[in-house]
């Protein structure tokens, strides 16, 4: 999209949105103003949905070839709370403050650019909470062995990961905005996959590190953000 089309994308926008003034005349206005312009450059309707559309990118959380299944289910719950898309991805050379070359993981989300600036903020400090949250359990376990120790991290994280998840709300998203961002994302990604886990057991030092991460998580607060703020708080502990 040029600049000049999306100038005039966003003016046409604005006219819709004083078309649903109480004001009779300023809507009626307004929205004949909009109809002109649509049909002076040859815009419909899908055009304009599909300008509200954006995507945006913030540096991942693992540089782990494979993609943990604490993770997965960590973008699961940013997408639910925002009605977004997320793609994980991985992109060669430095990322973000992430200086070690090649194997940078980057969480792309898709949707609304309003709600998208607000998954990508939650997925940010939600995200730091959770890392210093692992950081802080690994210490906890001492020396052991290396194996070990990875299994009740990851177990820890998954424990605390599905208890944010049992404490969002799934934003409700209509069948034609999934049909047109399903659109939108189709021209932004090629060769996008899903991700399957094998069900999994856990033996009972990895069952008390679940449990641990999902008390861990009970404490923190979770709040749908309002404009991009920090006036409702988001991964704040009580």
């Amino acid at each position: 999209m040029t600049e000049d089309n999306d100038r005039i994308l966003q003016k046409i926008q604005k006219l819709m949105a004083l078309g649903e003034s109480s004001n009779i005349h300023e809507s009626a206005n307004a929205l004949a103003k909009a109809q002109t312009l649509m049909a002076k450059y040859g815009l419909d309707q899908k055009a304009i949905d599909m300008s509200r559309l954006g995507n945006i990118q913030r540096a991942g959380l693992t540089r782990s070839m494979d993609i943990p299944r604490w993770y997965s289910w960590f973008v699961y719950a940013i997408d639910r709370c925002f009605g977004v898309k997320t793609v994980m991805s991985r992109v060669p050379g430095e990322w973000g403050d992430n200086k070690r070359g090649w194997a940078n993981s980057v969480a792309s989300f898709t949707g609304p650019r309003d709600r998208i600036e607000l998954a990508a903020y939650t997925f940010e400090v939600l995200g730091r909470q959770l890392l210093a949250a692992r950081k802080a359990y690994n210490a906890s376990l001492g020396k052991m062995d290396a194996n070990q120790k990875w299994k009740l991290v990851e177990s820890y994280c998954e424990g605390w990961v599905a208890t944010i998840n049992d404490k969002i709300e799934t934003f409700a998203v209509d069948a034609k905005e999934v049909e047109l961002r399903d659109e939108y994302m189709r021209d932004l990604f090629t060769n996008v996959g899903s991700v399957d886990y094998r069900e999994k057991e856990y033996n009972k030092e990895e069952s008390r590190a679940l449990h641990r991460g999902c008390d861990d998580a009970s404490e923190v607060d979770i709040h749908r953000p309002v404009n991009g703020t920090e006036s409702i708080k988001i991964g704040v502990q009580k």
